[in-house]
């Protein structure tokens, strides 16, 4: 199947083309990310789908690729996915910390005896009493 359906944002480079090394049928659709920033869509001409494939496959993958060039360009989505990734960033850090603290206090233990560091009831009573 030749690739013959180029959906792009940013510049395209006719001169240089998609090498499929190590792939022996071509993709019938995808997304390339570009040096640069540029995103390449591709999707197959529709008379050269596989013959397991149906023309609702094709519509479906067409679409898809749409709708990711569309999100692509949507700013505030982007904004709101940056944040959503930063607060999602934020919880594993903190669950990673909450670990290692849990991890150091169940090797900790408590040694009974040794010197009080606050004043007893009776040593509280004695000053009272001296006063």
């Amino acid at each position: 199947m030749d690739v013959t359906n180029f959906i792009t944002s940013g510049s395209y480079d006719a001169e240089d083309p998609l090498q499929w090394e190590g792939i022996t049928t071509p993709p019938i659709g995808g997304i390339l990310m570009m040096p640069g920033g540029d995103v390449k869509l591709l999707l197959g001409d529709p008379k050269d789908m596989p013959s397991d494939m149906n023309v609702e496959e094709w519509v479906q993958i067409n679409t898809c690729l749409s709708y990711l060039m569309y999100a692509l360009e949507k700013k505030d989505w982007m904004l709101e996915y940056m944040t959503y990734e930063k607060q999602l960033e934020d919880m594993i850090t903190e669950g990673f910390k909450d670990m290692e603290r849990n991890r150091v206090r169940s090797r900790l233990r408590v040694i009974e005896g040794g010197k009080s560091d606050s004043k007893t009831e009776d040593d509280h009573e004695a000053d009272h009493e001296s006063e």
